[in-house]
């Protein structure tokens, strides 16, 4: 038994209480949780499991993250645990900060695997004796599932691109802003656009154009993941008056894709 996946500890309470904001509801952590349900979906396929029944899994259980540091259940404390008979998994606190964190000994994919097999196939993965081979057996590491994860499938690379210091608003254009690497050198400087707009796609249907990033030293362009990361931006460069400020980009290698910025 892979003995990191739960503390056993004697506890009073029987019971696993938690926040039934689930999924839909814009909770990150369980938004996480079915993301890496699909990440493992679709990049383990030569373990003995059923591949359907885990997708349904992902798709239709109730996933609940609870509001204390692990998992309450007959007097014992889970990082995660399933419950087969509510089609319920419940998530720790833990499992939520350590989610985010992509960390080998953190195993966090492994954790999800284990869990999401719990309802689909339950007591086979009792012991963990599929999902404690998922890293062996997918070839990914537990960096790549968190990126993938986050990128919900789109990146198994993402990289943290330059420090911008210098930013100065686009005269006119209230919606975009120039960052620069320096104070005096325009071509290493990245043009930000947080404005929406609609473009008539290869099939003649109009599609909605995000927000971009054009850095212009490298002639590369970004779309924003979420509008709202790019206004965050812009109203993060007025709120310092586009002085002090430091600015980097998690971009996906595979999308060009922006999924954070990183402020200071």
């Amino acid at each position: 038994m892979l003995t990191f996946l739960f503390i056993a500890l004697l506890t009073s309470q029987t019971f696993a209480s938690g926040s039934f904001g689930v999924r839909g509801g814009g909770n990150t952590c369980v938004e996480h949780f079915i993301n890496y349900g699909k990440a493992i979906h679709g990049n383990v396929n030569n373990l003995d499991y059923d591949k359907e029944k885990f997708l349904d899994k992902v798709k239709t259980a109730e996933i609940v993250e609870v509001q204390t540091e692990m998992v309450l259940w007959e007097g014992n404390q889970y990082i995660a645990m399933n419950e087969p008979s509510a089609n319920r998994i419940y998530l720790s606190q833990k499992w939520c900060r350590e989610s985010r964190l992509p960390f080998q000994n953190n195993k966090t994919a492994l954790i999800a695997f284990h869990e999401i097999l719990g309802l689909s196939e339950p007591g086979r993965d009792k012991n963990y004796e599929i999902s404690g081979k998922l890293y062996q057996s997918s070839d990914l590491s537990e960096e790549e599932f968190y990126n993938l994860a986050m990128t919900d499938g789109l990146d198994r690379k993402i990289i943290q691109s330059d420090t911008y210091f210098y930013a100065r608003p686009s005269e006119g254009y209230p919606h975009r802003a120039v960052l620069q690497l320096s104070e005096s050198n325009y071509m290493l400087a990245a043009s930000i656009d947080c404005s929406t707009s609609f473009a008539k796609g290869p099939d003649g249907n109009y599609v909605m154009v995000p927000p971009l990033m054009v850095m212009l030293g490298h002639k590369a362009e970004y779309k924003f993941a979420y509008t709202k990361t790019c206004e965050d931006l812009l109203d993060f460069l007025k709120f310092r008056n586009f002085q002090n400020v430091k600015v980097a980009f998690l971009v996906g290698t595979t999308s060009s894709t922006i999924y954070e910025v990183i402020t200071k």
